[in-house]
């Protein structure tokens, strides 16, 4: 079969996008999952294929390997790396990063120039070549550093390609064992020795270029969670939410890694209700489809805006999501002709969605996290006005003109002129003017923020508007924009990451471990030689039957209850009276491309709203409940 992706339901973008540092980042901030050993140096497949960055991106291959084959920038699963790539609260993603120096305490740059095809770019900074990370990234720590520093000294003191190093034009598809088969296969392997360091105009297709997005934005890209079908034999939990309790369905773990669909499932943490081992698919390649075999994947970020969608929309304002319409409309479109079919609301969901999926420029935001998104809780927590200012949303969002002409009615306090109506003399008077403030709002409710502009600009009746008439603005544009009127958090699957429950998982097995160890070492001291006095011994010290047993449970159970476990706590409630809400849309509209998270919110929240339009021509039609 070969590699096949397994895609987001919801989204319908990989869990496998990965990310090419730029020079001055942390090995931990790259990653690539599609071919696990072979493609995360990012060079091998590109040295074969001939698909490599232009001369002039900015990109630069480097060593990876010192002299006594150590690898410097071990990474992926099995390396530490994407495992350790969380940056820590506060700090920028790819600032002034110090390497580990050599053990005589020197710290050199390994560089050369070739015109090998092995070698991307032409051995300057990212910034020489431009601006090409959009603000989000400080410079490197050296000026004129031209590669990343490596630890090994004699190595780092080369300034030019080793002889062995590989020729791509030599390549020969041969593969029938010859010598000249043998050869290119030496020389791909050679490539493992290099990685790919991005340059502001960086085009490799199996990396998100860092100079464009930080590894902080694409926190949970790679998280995987499904809706599972509930066995007969199923039981609660005491971390499921309401709506598990009452569906045909619940939340699995989260995993951090989705395989081809032809090797193997996901392994999820914490196994909810014993569901450890999973094979989700977002295409039914059976039929009739089997719903118990078969778990429906997403982004624990991507069901999470489908819950709130689905809220937002509920005809019998229900505060649970519509988690049986989510489920049939899968079971009514998840064959393949169905899946491909499926109109997604941006046309960079399409262009990625190869065999492997592909990474074009300019469509990083796609692996944007749509809910934790940094320096969004700064932006909303500035916009509330302290208790004790003075404020009212019913005032005037702009302030107020020298010359103003009007209305003489009870609305008058919105500017600070008293200037009536009936006092203009021109010949042209403006006819909004004699209009009450209650239907001029009513008029602009109709119009997009554009054409606001432009009445307003056109009729002094529009100069001053109430600094609550942005709320609904903001309501009517970004319904998506839960923030403005939301009390609820997201959910701790959103909040938490696979990585956290992994080292979770990891401390209880360790705890209880130990207690099962203490009880037993102390029964062959105490039990055996005292057995009259063992109960009362373990019940002083905590060591029962009862308590061993209970850590051994706790170690798959009652994650979600655990607050401790989130990394992440930055969601802001908006007050309706203390919001400048005038000031909040200016920014959101003004710094947009700040954000790329906001952008991927709003391009999910469109499908999970096309979702949600068929489950309810579905039920219209009586084709599912």
């Amino acid at each position: 079969m070969g590699y096949s992706e397994v895609l987001c339901k919801i989204c319908g973008t990989s869990f496998n996008m990965g990310r090419i540092r730029r020079p001055s980042s942390p090995a931990s901030h790259a990653w690539a999952y599609a071919e696990p050993g072979i493609a995360q140096n990012f060079v091998t497949k590109e040295y074969i294929t001939q698909d490599r960055c232009k001369p002039d991106s900015g990109c630069r291959n480097v060593l990876r390997i010192d002299a006594s084959g150590t690898d410097l920038c071990a990474w992926g699963k099995n390396g530490g790396g994407k495992d350790e790539w969380l940056v820590a609260e506060g700090d920028e993603e790819d600032g002034e990063y110090v390497y580990e120096s050599d053990a005589s305490g020197e710290e050199e740059g390994f560089e050369w120039e070739s015109d090998s095809d092995v070698v991307c770019g032409d051995g300057r900074d990212s910034e020489e070549e431009g601006d090409g990370s959009e603000g989000d990234e400080e410079e490197d720590p050296e000026e004129g550093m031209t590669s990343i520093p490596i630890r090994d000294t004699a190595q780092s003191q080369q300034h030019s390609p080793p002889e062995t190093e590989p020729q791509p034009e030599a390549y020969n598809s041969d593969s029938s064992g010859s010598s000249a088969s043998k050869s290119n296969l030496n020389r791909y392997q050679k490539c493992l020795n290099y990685e790919h360091l991005a340059g502001p105009n960086c085009i490799h297709a199996r990396g998100h270029n860092g100079c464009k997005i930080t590894a902080a934005q694409m926190k949970g890209c790679d998280t995987i969670q499904c809706l599972v079908r509930k066995p007969p034999n199923w039981t609660p939990e005491p971390d499921d939410q309401d709506w598990e309790l009452t569906s045909n369905y619940f939340l699995s773990g989260l995993s951090g890694h989705m395989p081809s669909r032809d090797i193997c499932g996901s392994t999820h943490i914490p196994p909810r209700h014993r569901a450890e081992k999973l094979n989700p698919d977002n295409i039914f390649w059976d039929d009739p489809p089997n719903e118990l075999a078969t778990p429906m994947p997403f982004h624990p970020t991507c069901f999470e805006i489908y819950t709130r969608a689905s809220i937002l929309h509920s005809s019998n304002s229900s505060s649970h999501p519509d988690i049986s319409g989510l489920a049939h409309w899968r079971l009514k479109e998840s064959s393949y002709t169905h899946t491909r079919a499926f109109p997604y609301s941006d046309p960079a969901v399409r262009r990625g969605n190869q065999q492997e999926w592909r990474h074009h420029p300019g469509d990083e935001w796609l692996a944007a996290n749509p809910i934790c998104i940094p320096g969004l809780p700064e932006l909303l927590a500035s916009c509330i006005i302290p208790e004790g200012e003075e404020f009212s949303t019913r005032n005037s969002a702009f302030p107020a003109h020298p010359v103003f002409p009007t209305r003489s009615d009870s609305n008058s306090h919105l500017t600070n002129q008293s200037i009536s109506a009936s006092t203009i003399t021109t010949p042209n008077p403006d006819p909004f003017l004699i209009l009450p403030l209650e239907l001029t709002l009513q008029i602009l409710s109709y119009l997009p923020p554009s054409s606001i502009a432009s009445l307003r600009l056109s009729s002094r009746a529009f100069t001053h508007l109430p600094n609550s008439f942005f709320r609904k603005l903001l309501r009517r544009e970004m319904p998506w924009f839960y923030e403005l009127y939301s009390r609820t958090p997201p959910s701790f699957w959103v909040t938490t990451s696979w990585q956290t429950l992994c080292s979770e998982r990891d401390r209880r097995r360790a705890a209880a471990t130990s207690l099962s160890e203490m009880r037993d070492l102390h029964k062959k001291v105490i039990g055996e030689d005292m057995p009259e006095i063992w109960e009362q011994w373990c019940t002083d010290h905590g060591l029962t039957e009862e308590r061993v047993a209970e850590a051994e449970r706790v170690v798959e159970v009652d994650y979600a209850t655990k607050s401790e476990l989130a990394d992440w706590t930055g969601w802001v409630a908006m007050p309706a009276e203390r919001t400048d809400w005038y000031k909040l849309y200016c920014e959101v509209v003004g710094r947009w491309d700040e954000f790329p998270g906001l952008r991927n919110r709003r391009r999910i929240w469109m499908d999970c709203e096309e979702i949600l339009r068929r489950v309810g021509r579905y039920r219209w039609d009586r084709e599912i409940e």
